[in-house]
């Protein structure tokens, strides 16, 4: 990951910090979090199909995001232009 791209994750982390926290004490299993900061964040109780997940954040119109997993405490980035692409 780019040194830039990792202070812009930090960056997103920090300002839905409290969001984050509060979705997780309410029972999520997850989140995920726009890279823009624009919008809210969406909370998810179930991390492992990645699939469904691009599919609400395409549909949310994200090309950027975040899925906070609290269940395996990572994080994964999603760019879903360079997916495409690649393909």
């Amino acid at each position: 990951m780019k040194k830039d791209q990792q202070k812009s994750i930090n960056k997103v982390l920090f300002k839905y910090h409290n969001q984050i926290s509060q979705a997780k004490a309410n029972g999520y299993d997850g989140v995920i979090v726009p890279i823009n900061c624009e919008y809210d964040l969406y909370c998810i109780n179930n991390t492992d199909d990645i699939d469904y997940l691009c599919d609400i954040a395409m549909e949310s119109g994200w090309n950027q995001f975040l899925i906070v997993d609290f269940i395996e405490e990572i994080e994964k980035y999603i760019d879903l232009l360079y997916e495409y692409e690649a393909a």
